[in-house]
């Protein structure tokens, strides 16, 4: 007891300077409100949480040691008398939380909200989500906000303070989620890639966004945002804010083209020995190759690359199947390949048809047989099909017929 004894006798030897200094009314009287706000400005007790307004008038306080005095009036009201009651428990400090008062891609700034605190230190310390260690950022300081700084974007942190007054110690952690940097998608047009970026001025304070292409690239201050243009396939967009002295870990987003042409192939003007290829093809990212895009193939071998985006395949056999196939190329490389079968037609002969007084001279395709030829292109008079379905070769020699032994009489007619 002789220790606390000692420090009562301490604290009130402060309360009688205390006291001389107190204001006093026009008539005399102390002014016990004015000696209570003292006690708290001289660290005597925190704050008025530690005063007791007690129904008779007087007043009970416990000082920051734990310290329990009544504080009264004299019956004459000129003086203050002050009664020493015991120990009791010092009022622990609480901290009732941590605010995130505003947050960036690279910075966090909080506000700690902390009961029992008067004169109380805080320090501020960090960590990534994923690391073991916590790194002190602010040690023992009265302010209770503070902005961590020179974080990365995108990234978890737990972010731990530690109250510290009259000998103890206690701390709260919360988990923050740092801003994405503002780089959007990547946009093709007419070959050339862009991609957009923009800065929120009411998250990002005073910062500026700057950008390179690739690595060795140099920094190119865009400040607000805007749009990075002309880009190319395997390029890389690095992006980052900075408020002139500290940078954020940029962000980055790679130039690719993912999508392969897009292409459709007809076929026209099929001949005995020819046919002709047409084909459409479009490229929505890095546009089709500006040389030899359009390769073209018969029965897989490769017949001439161009670009042009039609092919006439000639010396073709008659009566005979192949496969076109044309592969298109963009200006990355990447191909799409489409394919289709034909027959080149048959092989022309040439036949007469006779009334026994004049013979008129026809072309027909080897094999066709009657019918096949009324219908054709090769009927160039309009003859009509006849209940007889004569075939435009010798049965089965394979040899055209000539006026003399084709006498086609009325069928003909």
């Amino acid at each position: 007891m002789a220790t606390e004894r000692y420090k009562e006798e301490e604290i009130k030897e402060k309360m009688e300077i205390l006291k001389a200094n107190t204001m006093i009314d026009g008539n005399g009287k102390i002014n016990i409100q004015d000696f209570l706000n003292n006690l708290i400005e001289e660290g005597i007790i925190e704050s008025s949480d530690d005063i007791t307004n007690n129904e008779d008038g007087t007043y009970t306080i416990t000082t920051n040691d734990g310290y329990i005095m009544d504080i009264s009036k004299s019956e004459n009201g000129t003086d203050i008398e002050i009664e020493y009651v015991g120990k009791g428990e010092v009022s622990e400090v609480k901290i009732n939380s941590i605010k995130v008062i505003s947050k960036t891609t690279n910075s966090i700034n909080v506000e700690v909200d902390a009961s029992n605190s008067s004169g109380a230190k805080y320090t501020y310390s960090y960590k990534k989500e994923d690391e073991e260690e916590y790194h002190i950022a602010k040690e023992k300081t009265e302010e209770n906000t503070y902005k961590y700084e020179n974080l990365e974007a995108n990234k978890v942190y737990n972010i731990k303070v530690e109250v510290e007054n009259r000998g103890i110690k206690k701390e709260e952690i919360i988990n923050v989620l740092t801003e994405e940097l503002p780089i959007g998608e990547v946009v093709w047009e007419n070959g050339k890639a862009k991609v957009e970026v923009n800065i929120n001025k009411e998250i990002q304070e005073n910062l500026r966004l700057e950008y390179k292409i690739n690595e060795g690239g140099n920094w190119t201050t865009i400040q607000d945002g805007g749009t990075i243009e002309n880009l190319e396939h395997n390029q890389t967009v690095y992006v980052r804010l900075t408020d002139g002295t500290n940078e954020t870990k940029y962000a980055s987003t790679k130039i690719e083209d993912t999508i392969p042409p897009i292409v459709n192939i007809s076929t026209s003007d099929i001949t005995q020995t020819s046919v002709k290829i047409t084909v459409t093809a479009s490229d929505k990212q890095s546009g089709l190759a500006n040389t030899n895009a359009y390769s073209y193939y018969l029965n897989d071998s490769l017949v001439i690359s161009n670009n042009t985006n039609n092919y006439t395949y000639t010396n073709l056999t008659p009566n005979t199947d192949y496969t076109l196939k044309v592969i298109v190329t963009d200006n990355v490389g990447k191909t799409t390949e489409q394919s289709t079968h034909i027959t080149t037609k048959r092989e022309l002969i040439t036949f007469t048809i006779s009334d026994w007084v004049t013979e008129e001279e026809y072309t027909a395709e080897k094999g066709m047989t009657w019918r096949e030829w009324v219908e054709s292109e090769y009927n160039t008079t309009s003859l009509l099909i006849t209940k007889y379905d004569l075939v435009a070769y010798d049965y089965n020699l394979g040899e055209p017929r000539n006026a003399r032994n084709w006498k086609c009489y009325s069928i003909c007619r």
